[in-house]
C-alpha cells in the first residue's frame, strides 16, 4: 500500500473498497510519433490514389485521342479513295458521291465520341465571298447527309473553306476541278 498513490492509499487504509485500475500506456512523445506515422501514412496512401488517378485519366485520355485519330484517319482514307462532288456553283451533292458519304457515315457510327468537322471548298471560279458562302453551304450539305444517316447533329461542325485551302490545285478545267 505505500506505494500507492495518497488519496488511494488512505481509502485503502480506511478499509474501503476500493479498485485501481493501471493502464500503460504510451508517452506523450510516443503517441505523437505514432500520431505522425499514421498521418504519414495516410498521406503516402493519399499519394499514390492521386497518383494512380492521374495515370488512369491520362490512360483514358490518351485511348480516347487514339481512337479518334484512327477515327480520322479513317474518314480521311474513305474521302481520299471515294468522291464527294456537287452540282457547278451549288450546294447539291452529286449522287456518284453518296457511297462515298455512306461509307463515312459508317465510320462516323463507329466512332460515337468524336467530333466531326466537315469542311466545305470550292475551286477558284467566281469571288472568295461567293466561294466562301459556297463552300458553307457544301459542308451543310454533307452535315446534313451524314445526320441523316444517323449520324448526330451535335458531333458535326460544317466550315466552309472556300478556295483558299484548296485540296487540289484547280487553276484549270483539265487539273483539279470537277464539274457534274
Amino acid at each position: 500500500p505505500a506505494s500507492l498513490p495518497g488519496a488511494v492509499r488512505n481509502a485503502v487504509a480506511n478499509d474501503c473498497d476500493s479498485d485501481v485500475r493501471l493502464t500503460l500506456g504510451t508517452s506523450p512523445a510516443d503517441a505523437a510519433v505514432r500520431t505522425k506515422a499514421e498521418a504519414d501514412a495516410r498521406a503516402t496512401a493519399d499519394a499514390a490514389a492521386r497518383a494512380k488517378a492521374e495515370a488512369d485519366a491520362k490512360a483514358a485520355a490518351d485511348a480516347r485521342r487514339q481512337s479518334a485519330m484512327n477515327c480520322q484517319d479513317a474518314m480521311r482514307t474513305v474521302a481520299r479513295e471515294g468522291v464527294i462532288i456537287f452540282r457547278r456553283a451549288s450546294a447539291e451533292i452529286d449522287p456518284q458521291s453518296f457511297p462515298t458519304l455512306d461509307k463515312l457515315a459508317g465510320v462516323a457510327a463507329k466512332c460515337p465520341d468524336v467530333a466531326i468537322n466537315v469542311e466545305g471548298h470550292t475551286d477558284s471560279d467566281g469571288t472568295p465571298e461567293r466561294n466562301r458562302s459556297l463552300s458553307d453551304r457544301r459542308a451543310r450539305s454533307v452535315a446534313d447527309y451524314l445526320a441523316r444517316a444517323g449520324i448526330p447533329a451535335a458531333r458535326l461542325h460544317p466550315v466552309g473553306y472556300g478556295e483558299t485551302r484548296a485540296i487540289v490545285p484547280n487553276d484549270t478545267a483539265e487539273i483539279g476541278r470537277a464539274h457534274v
